[in-house]
């Protein structure tokens, strides 16, 4: 079992009831969020991008609301990366390296949003499409442990 009570004591995240049917719902929307990425490649790279991106924040939430926890903060989007760090603590490399992509996405989307960065070309979005199957498949392996250990 993972320990998360620095999260909880510094308010990141929050306790709450274990939701494998909300966590479910959730993981169909990212995939859903995942096959709109992909269509959107094309016509729009920058939106493309940012629905990878949201396909692997609501992932992360999926998890969390699998284990019974949801971001606190106003900074949610943080806490999902900073929860899901401690959920995948491993020494394999595969999770640490899907899970900083989704950090450097997290702050590519900022910036493209809010007009610091806002061009995206489309191999950045070809790649965060990659990183969100990545992620997604990786969820989803947990949430299907979680269920078997039920």
């Amino acid at each position: 079992m993972t320990n998360y009570s620095e999260l909880l004591e510094s308010g990141i995240i929050a306790k709450v009831r274990r939701d494998a049917r909300q966590a479910a719902h959730l993981l169909s929307a990212s995939e859903d969020d995942l096959a709109a990425a992909t269509e959107l490649v094309s016509v729009s790279p920058k939106w493309s991008l940012n629905a990878s991106y949201n396909a692997m924040h609501v992932a992360g939430r999926a998890l969390m609301i699998a284990e019974g926890y949801r971001p606190a903060s106003k900074a949610h989007h943080m806490a999902v990366v900073q929860f899901l760090r401690l959920a995948f603590e491993t020494p394999d490399a595969a999770y640490s390296s899907v899970l900083e992509a989704f950090d450097r996405l997290r702050r590519r989307r900022n910036r493209s949003t809010y007009g610091v960065d806002p061009e995206v070309f489309r191999t950045e979005a070809l790649s965060a499409i990659e990183t969100a199957r990545e992620l997604l498949s990786l969820i989803a392996g947990m949430l299907g442990e979680s269920q078997d250990e039920s």
